[in-house]
């Protein structure tokens, strides 16, 4: 898979993360069929998982959200790696938008590194500045010289819309 094509099949692990909490927020997913035992052929061997994992519709909740996360942080890691296939490195020295951008990517990428599940801002010394992307949907400047340690939060960056922006931009400056 080329890094386009692992940046296009992340985002669309996000649209279904994304479905699958409205589905289980309106109600849409019957518990009692979802959470059975089922057996399914994954990677060349049988998988049985047990039923009864989810005791009402607040843990699935739960569990839908935290699987938008752990997405987040996968569409996270796809865009760093097409950046890193191109070799084109994180550098906050450099101060133009399209460096800006690179630099977030990183940084949105680190936020995942130790917990997928409740991604924090790991923001070191020379990242910790504000961010200038001119991108629709995105704040106009992202500031993050206080955010080390701070939880991640999608608002940051303008919401899903802003991160869908950055993630075109992306795909943009990488198909120069």
């Amino acid at each position: 898979m080329n890094p386009e094509q692992r940046i296009d099949q992340a985002f669309r692990q996000l649209d279904f993360s994304i479905k699958f909490v409205s589905y289980v927020e309106r109600r849409k997913v019957e518990l009692s069929e979802l959470d059975t035992t089922a057996e399914v052929h994954i990677s060349g061997e049988n998988v049985r998982v047990e039923g009864k994992t989810f005791r009402d519709y607040d843990d699935l909740s739960t569990a839908a959200q935290k699987n938008f996360l752990i997405t987040m942080g996968m569409t996270a890691s796809a865009l760093e790696a097409a950046y890193a296939s191109a070799n084109i490195p994180a550098d906050p020295r450099r101060l133009e938008p399209d460096a800006d951008l690179r630099s977030l990517v990183w940084m949105v990428c680190c936020a995942f590194r130790q917990d997928a599940m409740s991604p924090k801002w790991e923001i070191r010394s020379r990242f910790a500045r504000t961010y200038a992307l001119r991108l629709e949907n995105v704040p106009e400047e992202i500031d993050l010289r206080t955010k080390d340690k701070s939880d991640f939060r999608i608002d940051d960056l303008g919401g899903v819309k802003g991160y869908i922006a950055i993630k075109n931009a992306v795909k943009k400056e990488l198909s120069k």
